[in-house]
């Protein structure tokens, strides 16, 4: 229904004359576009054909903007108050139910005060990167390696975290999202120690000591996530932090 709604959106706004671009489509199945005219923008993602991911509402007299996001199912992720592309004022977050379980005050991406965060709530807050290196090839002119490299966001991964702290005989709990187009992602979850997998992963294959996905050297590539010990969650942290950074070293002939 949010997907005709937003097809009968464009139809009327293009019709009066509103500019409509597509502005971002990934190899996952990802795409965005955004719509101005002379007031606001509203950008709008999907995670594929009909399953909204995002929208941007930004008003171009005031500055103001508001990032509202979306699970798979449909339901509301969080709304964020927005400047520079950082939280900035009140955001909202929800669970996969689609209940209210936090509201911050933020400043300049930083929580400055806490309106509300619901009894035995854990959440936690990460971002995916990823960097590339290539070595090799002829030497330049002046002597020195052919080096090229990358970096930033590891943008629309669709991952989950495996908990490997369980009971033995029992499937393990998983907890899955994706990434938004900044890397970011939040998932409120249960607290013990957890991996963090592709979402195809088989969790059976995971064992005590596996905290991420093992890569098997690929010819000249050398695949890593930076991740050497567990993902803790404490019971006596509702709130907390992790960044991960998928690493890529290759070597040209």
């Amino acid at each position: 229904m949010r997907y005709l709604f937003t097809i009968f959106f464009l139809f009327t706004h293009i019709v009066f004359g509103q500019d409509t671009i597509l502005i971002h489509q990934s190899p996952h199945g990802n795409f965005a576009f955004r719509i101005s005219n002379v007031t606001d923008t509203l950008e709008i993602g999907y995670y594929s054909k009909g399953k909204m991911e995002y929208t941007i509402k930004r008003d171009l007299s005031t500055k103001n903007i508001c990032y509202t996001r979306y699970y798979r199912s449909g339901k509301k992720m969080w709304i964020k108050e927005w400047k520079n592309n950082t939280e900035n004022g009140k955001c909202s977050y929800f669970n996969t139910k689609g209940i209210n379980v936090a509201e911050f005050n933020y400043s300049e991406g930083t929580i400055k005060d806490t309106l509300f965060l619901a009894k035995s709530t854990h959440i936690l807050f990460g971002k995916l990167s990823y960097s590339s290196t290539i070595y090799g090839g002829m030497q330049r002119e002046d002597g020195t390696s052919n080096v090229s490299s990358s970096n930033g966001p590891y943008m629309n991964h669709y991952m989950k975290l495996i908990r490997i702290d369980g009971s033995k005989g029992k499937d393990p709990l998983e907890f899955y999202f994706t990434s938004d187009f900044q890397g970011e992602f939040m998932t409120v979850l249960e607290p013990g120690n957890y991996g963090l997998f592709p979402k195809d992963f088989p969790s059976k294959e995971v064992e005590a000591d596996m905290f991420s996905q093992k890569f098997q050297p690929t010819g000249s590539t050398i695949e890593n996530w930076n991740i050497n010990s567990p993902i803790i969650l404490t019971k006596d942290k509702q709130i907390q932090y992790f960044n991960f950074e998928y690493s890529s070293i290759g070597y040209a002939p």
